[in-house]
């Protein structure tokens, strides 16, 4: 059997929370951050990848996991350890009873899926490393 990337708890970043605030406040924090980037810049260096993501669905309500039904409920700064890659600070997304949220792709990059926000839905994390590339839970 072939283990998928996460599917081995072994490999699972570690997080440690640093910083707690309200989902809204991270909407403030990126408009915070969008000001004060350079104006004479193509793209954003802010607001890109997963943060937009985020940025978005927030401001549209769509914070439910397909799957559990569970809502993302709070935001932290947290520091992502992981045995490979230098440790690096993220936003990350839980529900009021601390299940991590990721992105997931509906159609799965490695399936020929975008990575552009109509093809992305919040998802507890253990639930989008099992899914891998599989087509579910859309």
């Amino acid at each position: 059997m072939t283990m998928r990337k996460h599917a081995n708890p072994e490999n699972r970043p570690e997080h440690i929370t640093v910083g707690e605030v309200a989902i809204e406040d991270f909407i403030s924090i990126m408009d915070t951050m969008l000001a004060a980037e350079p104006k004479n810049i193509k793209r954003s260096k802010v607001m890109k990848g997963r943060k937009a993501h985020w940025y978005k669905l927030i401001m549209d309500g769509n914070l439910t996991c397909p799957v559990t039904g569970l809502e993302a409920e709070i935001c932290r700064l947290d520091i992502v350890k992981h045995k490979k890659v230098p440790e690096t600070y993220h936003f990350n997304f839980y529900s009021s009873d601390g299940h991590l949220f990721t992105i997931d792709h509906k159609t799965p990059l490695s399936q020929g899926g975008r990575d552009v926000y109509e093809n992305v839905q919040p998802m507890i994390a253990e639930f989008n490393w099992e899914k891998g590339s599989e087509l579910i839970y859309t």
